[in-house]
């Protein structure tokens, strides 16, 4: 498959929610959906998603005509796509939502999260996924620490996520979901992604957690409540967070930008 059919595998035009997945990582394949040079796919066209994440989502609960979930998968890495996976495997449409850029020595490493989108565009179209089937959003939840603290020299491509990168807590009742499911690997949860959560609770929306552990079994969803968060709502929100952004880089650099080295200059 070439990167547009790559894309479409992962976001096809008839489905109700392609239309807020993230083409990004898709337009930065070779045209013949390779890796750019720097990666290489070889000798993973066998790949499968591992049993133990199968059995570590055991109690989310299957689609249902009557009470749809919206699912939020927000796991580090290439965990979130294998975790997209499965969930398509039992009737999830998965939505791919990571929004950065790769680049030679990256902060958040993405080349990995690219071949898992590479592989498991065959799996998708073994699935026969209905248009309708509820989504689940995936996101890297290492987006805006990286697996290191950035370095100078270092492409700083961690990102965000806004309530415009979702659909609205509206559309989502016009679709029949009622809750939404947010699977994690801790009970910690970033400020840009309890900004959205809490925008879909005062939408009418029930929110639960579900923390994922080293092993089977995992517990049962919890109820969760946001509060608004910090950086408050509306039209202040997204400066707001940028200007937060900013203050967590050095004096020069930063997000979407080569670290710079520091000067050696003298006074």
């Amino acid at each position: 498959m070439d990167r547009k059919e790559l894309y479409l595998a992962w976001a096809p035009p008839t489905s109700t929610w392609s239309r807020w997945a993230k083409p990004v990582l898709f337009a930065q394949l070779l045209p013949q959906g390779q890796l750019l040079p720097q990666g290489n796919i070889q000798g993973l066209t066998d790949y499968v998603v591992p049993v133990a994440v199968d059995a570590l989502l055991a109690n989310v609960p299957s689609p249902s005509p009557g009470e749809n979930v919206a699912i939020v998968v927000n796991l580090p890495g290439v965990e979130s796509v294998d975790a997209g996976l499965a969930l398509a495997r039992r009737g999830y449409r998965p939505v791919p939502l990571y929004n950065c850029a790769n680049g030679s020595g990256a902060v958040v490493p993405v080349e990995p999260i690219m071949i898992r989108l590479v592989i498991g565009a065959d799996v998708l179209q073994s699935l026969a996924i209905p248009d309708d089937a509820p989504p689940a959003f995936l996101l890297d939840s290492d987006r805006l620490q990286g697996a290191l603290p950035p370095n100078p020299g270092q492409f700083d491509n961690r990102w965000v996520v806004f309530p415009q990168d979702f659909p609205s807590g509206i559309y989502l009742r016009s679709q029949g979901i009622r809750r939404v499911l947010v699977i994690q690997r801790s009970n910690a949860m970033s400020d840009d992604l309890a900004h959205v959560l809490e925008s879909w609770q005062r939408n009418g929306l029930a929110i639960e957690t579900m923390v994922l552990g080293g092993a089977p079994p995992t517990p049962p969803p919890e109820p969760a409540t946001f509060h608004r968060s910090s950086f408050g709502g509306g039209f202040w929100y997204r400066p707001l967070m940028f200007m937060s952004l900013r203050s967590r880089r050095s004096n020069a650099g930063g997000f979407g930008a080569v670290r710079p080295m520091p000067s050696s200059g003298g006074g």
